[in-house]
């Protein structure tokens, strides 16, 4: 899977290796596949999904899952581009089954996806945009998490922004569910 390409396009970070959910590892490497290294790897009880570069280049934001004993661990960490210990921006379980892409805007504020209600629990089926400022030299949150819109029944949307951070654009799909009654020609052959 590639995640994300750096805004000056000499890195690629994307994931590899399966694990119980999405990839095991994250990798960086060059536009033409060169210089390939593990940047973030876990245990067979962690897995990663998405990537974003933060706004100089210099760090990466990414979702961690972690299987403990009797539940999932959820959370969006930073790292710098050595590798160096991760930075926790979040960790909450509404992150959980959010699978979607993060995204860091120039102005430091990073775009995710969180559920409004415990995964199972009520509001599980509903998810919005949130946003959270970080500071790019250490990669930490700056404030708490502030939710951006309020939309009932979607269950997905990617995030995506104009090169000047300026617009966002959402996708969101929203499912609907029909039941259709019909008697059934002899031998039950059609509908």
């Amino acid at each position: 899977y590639v995640f994300a390409v750096s805004a000056d396009g000499t890195l690629i970070a994307f994931g590899t290796g399966a694990a119980f959910v999405r990839v095991r590892e994250i990798w960086l490497m060059g536009p033409q596949g060169e210089d390939q290294r593990r940047f973030v790897s876990g245990s067979e009880d962690d897995a990663f999904w998405s990537a974003t570069w933060s706004p100089d280049g210099q760090r990466i934001a990414y979702q961690r899952y972690h299987r403990a004993p009797d539940k999932l661990e959820c959370s969006i960490e930073t790292r710098d581009l050595k590798g160096t210990s991760p930075t926790v921006l979040l960790s909450d379980p509404r992150l959980c089954n959010v699978f979607s892409n993060l995204l860091w805007n120039p102005d430091g504020r990073l775009f995710f996806r969180m559920l409004e209600g415990e995964p199972g629990g009520p509001g599980d089926d509903q998810i919005n945009l949130w946003e959270i400022k970080v500071g790019m030299k250490a990669g930490q949150a700056i404030g708490k998490p502030r939710r951006l819109t309020s939309w009932a029944g979607v269950k997905f949307c990617q995030i995506s922004r104009t090169q000047d951070g300026k617009r966002l654009a959402v996708s969101k799909l929203i499912s609907q569910t029909d039941v259709f009654v019909g008697e059934l020609e002899a031998g039950g052959r059609r509908l």
